[in-house]
């Protein structure tokens, strides 16, 4: 990727057909923030689409702009979009299952794109090498991330000027994911 190459996850965010909307409230598709916690809340919290639907029936929270699970999908529709769920059927021939396994992935590439366009991450994200000392003679150093290791200084050195290093950790939080039975663990960098 270059950088200033590409459209900005905000100039995609700014230029789509609900912009007019995220003017006056930059919740939307959501009534505001509280809406938007509420939702968040329920698509982390691990309940079913019926538990959700049960509690979306409560009148305590019928004020919210959505009553049932598929109300809330439709709005999350339309949110901006994020690198898509891909899925590959696995066989070992060698190794035969009694279920078919297969493989929940976003591709890497598409998720850095995403990560590098998205100015909630400008801050968070390291670019370059650096050395932390535990003393001020900088006798002592500190090795805490991959990039203040000495292969991350040895791999600088021989990019090409105005290149850097992005390294990506592919690691599983283990997330449930249910397709009507069982329990599936996603791996990936985003």
């Amino acid at each position: 990727f270059t950088f200033g190459q590409a459209k900005m996850f905000m100039d995609k965010f700014n230029n789509n057909q609900y912009s007019e909307f995220h003017t006056s409230n930059i919740h939307y598709p959501f009534s505001g923030k509280a809406e938007w916690e509420l939702t968040s809340f329920l698509l982390s919290s691990g309940l079913s689409m019926k538990k959700i639907n049960d509690f979306l029936k409560l009148e305590m929270v019928s004020l919210i702009l959505f009553s049932t699970t598929k109300a809330l999908r439709g709005r999350i529709e339309l949110l901006p979009e994020v690198p898509d769920w891909k899925v590959k059927d696995i066989s070992i021939p060698s190794h035969p299952t009694h279920e078919l396994m297969f493989l929940s992935y976003r591709d890497s590439l598409d998720c850095v794109e995403y990560l590098l366009g998205n100015p909630l991450f400008a801050d968070t994200m390291d670019f370059c090498p650096i050395k932390f000392y535990q003393d001020s003679e900088k006798t002592i150093r500190v090795y805490t991330e991959w990039l203040t290791r000495n292969v991350a200084w040895e791999t600088q050195s021989i990019l090409p000027d105005g290149a850097t290093l992005l390294g990506v950790i592919l690691s599983s939080d283990k997330t449930n994911i249910h397709w009507g039975q069982g329990v599936k663990y996603p791996v990936g960098p985003c």
